[in-house]
């Protein structure tokens, strides 16, 4: 293979000829109008196009030229027989086959066409005559149609149905990572140098069952691309358009990590806006390795002071949180500043429903802690920070945000239970919010600002 990058050659080759068909159909079929050209439609167009290549064509070929359904392509040689553009005769080889051939009325409609295409195409060919040889462009011209005159239809299915299998196959609920272009989604492929350039990159499936995934429909809605000063989110639209969203790591004021049963999310806040990866926590290791790198990468600062010199709080109570530090949050050095115990809540008046609701099931405010490495803040908090004591709730969200970013710790009284209380957390251009009681000492939070 030549050295060169065909991504980039694809890429303006389909643009080109994306563009000239548009132009040709918005300025030149609009513009220099004829007789009886506002009659046709696309498709009918489309048909008499091939005989600007072809002199007589049977039903079959042009279906198979088109690709069209058989009702379809019927109705359209209906409309241009009765127009007289095409007339069908049978073939004097096969009597019980038809042959489509144009009529003078077509001959002139397919004349026009294609003196109006040469007129575009010289008027491009000299734009560019006058930096670039005309036989150079000649030639390249002559080999990519022997090209396609030539193909090998077989490999060319071969390699397009391996892609497709291939990506089918491994597909589910899980992330993957993408190591080799194979493993790249074919919607992405117009980002293939960012994609594949990254210190490494996955792809996030959509959010479908394994059973109603299809070989070759869209499998994938995002992929993240991670280097080291920045993130690139790639996500794709149903209209397989693909938006790109640059967030540089020394942006980014906070990192939430969310997981339930079968939900999962993390989330990044930057001073401009907030982003959100949604996934199977199935593969949540791959997400683990972006925070924690994320952390490792823009987080590496010495300490703002001593933990060993902070007075920790209470043993932990909540054996979901233990399991956390000993195995999400083993390389780090943490010192638990403060702890938020499940407490019942009371309400700040009740009538009759909530009256025996709460007979029923009372409110609760679960547990969370508030920890720190010296360098962050770190929050390990329930999915439902407030819910009924009878519902279930195994999921967790954690909190990062770096110390140099709090500016302030504030507390709002809650206007439905007494003892409930809003933990406003200032940033820099954004808030983080969550529930504690006034068991709470946030003085002890507010010193994790105070002593750097």
């Amino acid at each position: 293979m030549t050295d060169f990058d065909s991504n980039h050659w694809i890429d303006e080759i389909t643009r080109f000829v994306f563009m000239t068909n548009s132009f040709y159909k918005t300025h030149i079929e609009t513009e220099f109008p004829t007789s009886g050209r506002k009659k046709l439609g696309t498709l009918e167009t489309d048909v008499l196009e091939l005989f600007s290549y072809y002199t007589e064509l049977s039903v079959k070929e042009i279906n198979q030229l088109l690709n069209l359904p058989n009702s379809t392509l019927t109705s359209v040689l209906n409309r241009l027989e009765s127009q007289e553009y095409l007339e069908r005769k049978i073939s004097l080889h096969d009597k019980r086959t038809y042959l489509v051939i144009p009529t003078s009325k077509g001959h002139d409609f397919i004349n026009l066409r294609h003196l109006e295409k040469r007129k575009l195409y010289q008027y491009l060919i000299d734009s560019i005559a006058t930096d670039t040889h005309p036989q150079e462009i000649m030639n390249l011209i002559k080999k990519m149609s022997a090209a396609i005159e030539n193909v090998n239809y077989e490999r060319l299915r071969r390699i397009h149905m391996d892609i497709i299998k291939k990506e089918y196959n491994e597909f589910g609920p899980w992330i993957a990572m993408i190591n080799d272009s194979t493993e790249l989604p074919p919607q992405f492929e117009h980002e293939s140098d960012l994609i594949l350039n990254a210190d490494y990159a996955f792809k996030i499936p959509r959010q479908i069952e394994r059973r109603n995934a299809k070989p070759g429909m869209p499998l994938y809605d995002q992929v993240v691309a991670y280097y080291s000063d920045q993130l690139i989110l790639f996500d794709r639209n149903e209209t397989n358009t693909i938006k790109k969203t640059h967030i540089q790591l020394s942006d980014i004021l906070m990192i939430q990590s969310l997981q339930e049963l079968l939900f999962g999310e993390l989330i990044i806040t930057t001073q401009e806006d907030s982003h959100s990866i949604v996934y199977n926590p199935v593969s949540h290791e791959i997400i683990e390795k972006l925070v924690t790198d994320i952390r490792k990468t823009y987080y590496d600062k010495p300490e703002k002071f001593n933990i060993e010199a902070l007075d920790e709080h209470v043993k932990i109570h909540s054996p979901i949180f233990k399991t956390i530090l000993l195995t999400e949050l083993t390389t780090d050095d943490v010192k638990l500043i403060e702890y938020q115990p499940f407490i019942e809540l009371v309400r700040q008046k009740t009538n009759a429903f909530t009256f025996f609701t709460d007979l029923i099931s009372k409110p609760v405010l679960q547990d969370s802690m508030f920890l720190t490495n010296g360098k962050e803040l770190i929050i390990l908090s329930r999915v439902q920070e407030v819910k009924s004591e009878k519902d279930a709730d195994y999921g967790y969200r954690k909190t990062f945000i770096p110390l140099d970013y709090i500016k302030d710790f504030s507390t709002q009284p809650d206007v439905t239970m007494e003892n409930l209380y809003t933990l406003d957390i200032k940033l820099q251009n954004a808030y983080f919010q969550t529930k504690i009681s006034n068991d709470v000492d946030v003085s002890r939070l507010s010193a994790l600002i105070n002593t750097h």
